[in-house]
């Protein structure tokens, strides 16, 4: 094609079910079965393992005499976070949080008027609003659930590689990585995204010279 060669390489793999059977010791059941397709499985008795229903990957190579193109494109599918203890209106999993009293109910020790200042959306509080009691908890007006990153959505990452060989003995390459520049999807990790499939490095240029002798 065009004088040079065109190489397309395309996988898919769709996961249909993902079932656990009950974790059984000495005939009483440690831990109950479940289906964890599209799930991340950190609740207690799942294995954490993250099951994509689909990962796929589309890569094409050019090459024409000393010009080698090569674009790759990688993707998974959403992932719903089903520990829900993540999302629990508690001093754990919010932001801004009142005093250690728990939950109250809405009535004479809360005003429910969530600004002063206003409550991000997703992102949990029991500290902001007026309150004309004693106790200081979480209040329903004064609290926003956490679910910010529940719903993991489906990542897309694009690289693409420049190859010229200047000579027999003399190579350079110009790399571009995650080529549209999308931010990783958040969740709730130790580092906030999911490493196995995307970098929090944004659009990256690499330029390399190799020299044989």
């Amino acid at each position: 094609m065009w004088g040079g060669d065109l190489t397309v390489n395309f996988d898919w793999t769709h996961i249909l079910t993902y079932d656990a059977s009950d974790y059984v010791v000495g005939g009483v059941v440690v831990a109950e079965g479940y289906s964890g397709l599209g799930t991340v499985n950190e609740l207690t008795g799942r294995n954490s393992q993250r099951v994509f229903e689909d990962r796929a990957s589309l890569g094409l190579n050019y090459r024409r005499g000393i010009h080698n193109l090569n674009i790759t494109t990688r993707f998974a599918s959403s992932l719903t976070n089903d520990d829900t203890a993540d999302y629990l209106e508690s001093g754990a999993t919010n932001a801004n949080v009142g005093a250690a009293n728990g939950v109250v109910p809405s009535g004479a020790a809360c005003v429910d008027l969530p600004n002063s200042p206003p409550v991000p959306s997703g992102a949990g509080s029991g500290s902001h609003g007026a309150n004309s009691g004693a106790v200081v908890g979480y209040c329903a007006g004064q609290n926003v659930a956490v679910l910010t990153g529940r719903k993991i959505p489906a990542a897309f990452v694009t690289d693409v590689s420049y190859q010229l060989a200047v000579r027999e003995d003399t190579t350079v390459t110009v790399t571009v990585q995650n080529l549209l520049g999308e931010d990783p999807n958040f969740t709730r990790d130790v580092l906030g995204y999911d490493a196995g499939v995307a970098s929090p490095l944004g659009r990256t240029i690499r330029f390399g010279v190799r020299k044989r002798w």
